[in-house]
């Protein structure tokens, strides 16, 4: 028999692996999860490509022979010719990645553990 588990007692039990947990209470809180999830993902994704449109527009100006922007009704468009890492550092990505992959993970493990014992397997 599984337990049914509200909204709230998902959050106090993020890291309670045992027990089990029927379907009904667990997709609502999977529904908010992956809510909340996206929502701190979008928190740290806007303004990190906004530094790196800022910076191609600023390379852009600073290098017009190493970069061409293209422009019209809908769209805006800054092609670089040739190697620029420091366009986009792999610090900015590493961090929307840690966040967004981190944050699934702690807000969905024990979740998806006691669910697997619901429905049979080991959850190991």
């Amino acid at each position: 028999m599984s337990a049914k588990v509200t909204l709230l007692g998902h959050f106090k039990k993020l890291f309670d692996f045992r027990g089990r947990e029927d379907r009904a209470s667990f997709w609502p809180y999977a529904a908010v999860a992956f809510i909340i999830t996206m929502t701190a993902a979008m928190i740290v994704f806007i303004p990190m490509m906004s530094r790196a449109f800022d910076d191609a527009q600023q390379f852009a100006a600073q290098h017009p022979d190493q970069a061409t922007i293209s422009s019209g009704p809908g769209h805006y468009s800054i092609s670089t010719h040739g190697n620029h890492p420091e366009l986009m550092p792999a610090g900015s990505i590493a961090l929307f990645l840690g966040v967004t992959f981190g944050l699934a993970l702690l807000l969905f493990a024990a979740a998806v553990v006691r669910r697997l014992r619901d429905t049979g397997r080991s959850g190991a």
